[in-house]
């Protein structure tokens, strides 16, 4: 996709944001714009994130203000990174960022998707094996990130996560804000459950998931 964007010269924007912090992100050659969160795969806080801006003279600003760098002018910088950081930036979230960076990096990006992936598909066996449970998206492990997208027949998804919740385990349902993607798989309007899983979670905590799916649908 992206060799047809840059043959026809159409600007490409990457969403790493369920990729980043598992996988590199190396898109640079054909890649106008890389955008992603930090509260992900990248580990740190909510409320931060980056857009990569390969030729910062192809982007219009969309809010102008302060940038502190040149308080004599009347005009918003036109450099990057300036041009597009107006007001005061959040501090405390690129510090959790920096923070949570230097533990991947630590830790062995490798070495922690390895874990994650590894966790990840034994979820995935384990919840296909149950009755009444639906799960979206590729079964190829190649192909996936640690997130596992599915419903249980009887009940809506936020039904399953209230149920899921008084045992302490915490996922998200609804439409995970991809309305587009849950009318293409057909679970509009109430979406699905996504389990998110880290390389801290521990094959105990998905035996425990599976077992109250389980006990679910024997009712």
């Amino acid at each position: 996709m992206g060799c047809i964007a840059k043959r026809h010269g159409i600007s490409l924007l990457i969403d790493v944001a369920q990729t980043a912090g598992l996988f590199p992100v190396n898109f640079g050659d054909f890649a106008d714009y890389i955008a992603g969160t930090g509260h992900k795969s990248l580990l740190g806080p909510p409320g931060v994130g980056f857009l990569y801006v390969k030729n910062p003279d192809t982007l219009s600003t969309l809010h102008e203000g302060g940038s502190g760098q040149h308080s004599l002018s009347p005009f918003h910088p036109e450099e990057a990174p300036d041009k597009f950081e107006s007001g005061t930036l959040n501090y405390v979230g690129i510090a959790g960022l920096k923070g949570a960076l230097c533990y991947i990096e630590n830790y062995g990006q490798e070495l922690l998707r390895k874990k994650v992936m590894q966790l990840t598909e034994q979820a995935m066996k384990l919840l296909s094996e149950l009755p009444g449970i639906t799960i979206y998206g590729t079964q190829e492990m190649e192909h996936k990130v640690p997130l596992l997208s599915f419903n249980c027949k009887g009940y809506f998804a936020n039904e399953i996560g209230y149920l899921l919740n008084q045992h302490e385990i915490f996922v998200r349902c609804g439409l995970h804000c991809a309305p587009l993607i849950h009318r293409s798989v057909g679970t509009l309007p109430h979406g699905t459950v996504r389990v998110s899983l880290g390389h801290h979670n521990t094959l105990e905590e998905i035996h425990q998931l599976c077992d109250i799916l389980h006990s679910l649908g024997q009712q």
